[in-house]
């Protein structure tokens, strides 16, 4: 599958983003787990929490339910930014 297969079965913004950080957290983890077991793991979901929490603070979302979809940006809004 995809990411473009994975982004159409998004019904709001925040399932989109909450797919994505799932494709971006599962490779990490499992190198956290193969670098340092349980440790490794929770050093590596407490690094994807404040990334997220960064990236929202800087877009103005004090929580993810402040997330909308003017803060997804897709292959179409990108082409129409261009015309």
């Amino acid at each position: 599958m995809d990411r473009h297969e994975l982004y159409k079965g998004s019904k709001t913004p925040r399932d989109g983003i909450n797919q994505l950080m799932l494709l971006q957290v599962g490779r990490p983890v499992i190198y956290g787990l193969a670098a340092n077991g349980e440790r490794g793991v929770r050093r590596v979901i407490e690094m994807v929490k404040d990334e997220f929490e960064f990236t929202m603070a800087l877009c103005g979302c004090p929580g993810v339910m402040d997330i909308t979809r003017s803060h997804v940006r897709t292959e179409c809004d990108k082409l129409h930014s261009m015309l």
